[in-house]
């Protein structure tokens, strides 16, 4: 009798102690999935803020802190940020549903890297966020340590945000300025399967202004769904790429697709404003100003631009569509290229609007309803359409060619279709001034020369 007690004893502890396990548990579940956001203020983990102190160690105290949900706060100030050897000065990972706010004239200045911190394996940025989702970064200015870098080298490796296999990030109302790299970087830092790469999904930049940068304004090099919007870029110069945006699928496995680029100016940067190259597919640009060169590499596919001011465009790849554009000069690599409703009238002094170039044969263009005007060269005598190498095909419908010099086409045109195009005669007014202004001259020294004769 005494064991069955003992034994039903032991089982009621047992049974005891697997419920209040399992309570434990569930509270504890139950206590993290309702936990309550809270605002980190950085300057409460000893951050100064005085543009002297270096704060690095205090905010990233701070970053340990965070749980999903939380808010990352800066007052305002200047935090100086010193880097010791790591690729990453603020890395946040892991994470989800997280806030950085940076009060508008919170700065987050980068100290000068130490020489020995310039390898390619010891990138820096100010904020490396890795596999994080659902991230918003707003307000506040990043600036890198180019002015203040002492070293001969233009060593490129100044990064201010770094996204890296990230989902839902917003990066808005933030001004970057003065890195040795690019200003803002979205990658990948996984191989997956199958050799591929991995990614970001659900990228925006808004309402940005990134100015002052050595290499790129923007990188993409492993994205999908990617929006930039009312964002200023410019004076991106020193080593290349030098553009305001690179989309760039630079590694095995890697692409950019679906990326929107709306209600930008561009400008004064010293190479490009967008540069694409390797696996693209689907960039769209709408109502912006990209006043630098324009390039479209040969594995690109599917650019749709529409009311946008461009300078200089190359394509090289296929299915490229420009309506109610103007463009100053469009250059047909071997590539594809539509335009509809387009102006072309660039200022610059250059002798063509249209030119076909480098690989033979195999160029397509389709102008429809649009509006040639010759300046520089072409309005001296020269022509609107340039064609190097034959192309495939080259089409001009309802379009209009104005002040273009002696002749509109010049080159291979024997597949060159012309559907009511109008010509005018832009040569002949040339003519007419210089047969004026001879007359003219003529005159005034006739009259000279009787001066002359009278005086004596």
């Amino acid at each position: 009798m005494r064991n069955r007690f003992i034994t039903a004893v032991r089982l009621f502890c047992m049974v005891a102690f697997c419920v209040s396990a399992a309570c434990i548990l569930i509270l504890s579940a139950a206590a993290e999935e309702t936990h309550t956001p809270a605002v980190i203020n950085v300057k409460d983990f000893g951050a100064l803020g005085d543009g002297v102190s270096d704060d690095t160690a205090a905010i990233n105290l701070a970053v340990s802190s965070l749980r999903d949900g939380d808010t990352l706060y800066f007052p305002s100030g200047t935090y100086l940020l010193r880097e010791h050897g790591s690729r990453s000065i603020i890395l946040i990972q892991d994470r989800r549903d997280l806030t950085i706010r940076l009060e508008k004239d919170a700065i987050l200045q980068m100290d000068e890297v130490p020489d020995q911190s310039t390898g390619s394996e010891t990138r820096h940025y100010i904020f490396h966020l890795l596999n994080c989702e659902n991230i918003t970064l707003t307000g506040g200015r990043l600036y890198g340590d180019r002015l203040r870098y002492t070293g001969e080298a233009l060593v490129q490796h100044g990064y201010a945000i770094r996204l890296a296999d990230c989902r839902s990030v917003t990066v808005s109302g933030v001004e970057i300025a003065f890195m040795r790299g690019d200003g803002i970087s979205v990658f990948s830092d996984t191989n997956g399967e199958n050799g591929l790469r991995g990614r970001c999904y659900d990228v925006t930049v808004e309402d940005c202004h990134i100015y002052n940068c050595l290499r790129n304004g923007i990188t993409l090099t492993s994205v999908t769904g990617c929006v930039i919007r009312n964002t200023e870029i410019h004076g991106i110069q020193g080593t290349m790429p030098q553009a305001a945006i690179d989309i760039e699928a630079e590694y095995e496995g890697s692409s950019d697709e679906n990326v929107r680029i709306e209600d930008c100016y561009f400008y004064d940067n010293g190479s490009w404003s967008i540069a694409t190259a390797g696996n693209v597919s689907g960039l769209e640009l709408v109502s912006s100003v990209l006043e630098d060169r324009i390039t479209i590499g040969p594995e690109t596919v599917g650019v749709r631009a529409e009311d946008c001011t461009f300078g200089m465009v190359g394509v090289s790849g296929s299915d490229t569509a420009f309506t109610e554009c103007r463009i100053d000069g469009l250059t047909l690599y071997g590539g594809e290229a539509v335009c509809d409703n387009c102006t072309f009238d660039g200022f610059r002094a250059i002798s063509y609007r249209v030119l076909v170039t480098d690989v033979e044969g195999t160029a397509k263009g389709s102008f429809l309803n649009c509006n040639f005007y010759g300046r520089g060269l072409s309005a001296l005598g020269g022509c609107i359409v340039f064609c190097h190498t034959p192309p495939d095909s080259l089409e001009f419908s309802d379009c209009t060619f104005r002040s273009c010099g002696l002749i509109p086409f010049l080159g291979y045109l024997k597949d060159v279709e012309r559907d009511g195009c109008f010509f005018d005669l832009g040569w002949a007014c040339w003519l007419c001034i210089l047969v004026f202004s001879a007359l003219v001259a003529f005159l005034i020294r006739r009259r000279i020369r009787k001066k002359k004769r009278v005086c004596r």
